[in-house]
């Protein structure tokens, strides 16, 4: 089974804004229970909004190959938003409330 990636060169702001947006959300549900893994899945979630937002495009446009089973019809930037939501509820920090 073949494997893909997303990189600066093969941008993917729609699987990374997505996967951002689940880290954020995990980082409140461990927060209390877990603090160090909550900072954890935070820094990652910062991280891959950081790449969703600079290396912008569509996944199923980097690799074509995965298009038929996953593919953004709409574009990337609901899961941008999405991201941005979540770091903002996670961080308070208005910089992720004015991309959102």
């Amino acid at each position: 089974r073949p494997s893909y990636k997303i990189d600066a060169n093969n941008p993917g702001s729609d699987l990374a804004g997505e996967t951002s947006a689940a880290l954020a959300a995990a980082s409140l549900a461990f927060s209390s229970e877990d603090p160090a893994y909550s900072a954890e899945l935070l820094e990652h979630s910062k991280e891959l909004f950081n790449f969703a937002d600079t290396y912008r495009g569509k996944y199923s446009d980097s690799v074509p190959g995965a298009s038929s089973f996953y593919n953004s019809w709409s574009g990337y930037q609901d899961e941008l938003f999405w991201s941005a939501a979540w770091l903002y509820k996670a961080t308070g920090e208005a910089f992720y409330l004015q991309k959102a």
